[in-house]
């Protein structure tokens, strides 16, 4: 398939949290895309979604990530689930290949 095309993008928030990062996801995505030097619109997308409830009025901020960036995030990662991600990943691509 032509990657030009079709990408697939994996939510930074839903990545936090299968890597099981405590810290808040702000910070996390800040100083990942710092570190590792990842451009907007390359690399991540960020994204922002009304709240609802009690912050209903402000807005959530999220990032869609490459597979490029989601790959190198769990390359570098201590997490024991970064394996497994690398691994599903791999697979859905083949799938859609």
């Amino acid at each position: 398939m032509n990657e030009d095309i079709f990408r697939i993008f994996v939510s930074g928030r839903d990545l936090k949290d299968e890597l099981k990062i405590t810290t808040a996801y702000t910070t996390w995505i800040q100083r990942t895309v710092a570190q590792k030097l990842f451009r907007e619109g390359i690399e991540y997308i960020e994204t922002t979604t009304p709240r609802e409830g009690k912050r209903a009025g402000n807005r959530k901020i999220d990032h869609l990530l490459s597979l490029s960036a989601v790959k190198e995030i769990c390359s570098t990662s201590n997490s024991k689930n970064a394996k497994e991600i690398l691994l599903y990943l791999q697979n859905l691509k083949n799938d859609l290949s």
